[in-house]
């Protein structure tokens, strides 16, 4: 039998994938990195985003980027 899929599972990976990208990719400390994302999930709380929704981190990545230049 086929497993289902987990969605808390992979809203963890795609977390964990997020945070790999700012450090690896984009060159912010693992620690400026983390406070970035917890401050997504906040923000993303109050616009009322669905965790589970494909445009979830995409769109946190960038509110992310551009928060890091301000």
């Amino acid at each position: 039998m086929a497993r289902r899929p987990d969605p808390e599972r992979i809203h963890r990976a795609k977390r964990a994938g997020t945070l790999a990208s700012l450090v690896d990719q984009h060159r912010i400390p693992r620690d400026r990195a983390e406070a970035l994302i917890a401050a997504w999930e906040i923000e993303a709380e109050g616009r009322e985003l669905v965790r589970t929704d494909n445009d979830y981190w995409p769109t946190g990545q960038a509110w992310m980027l551009d928060q890091r230049r301000t």
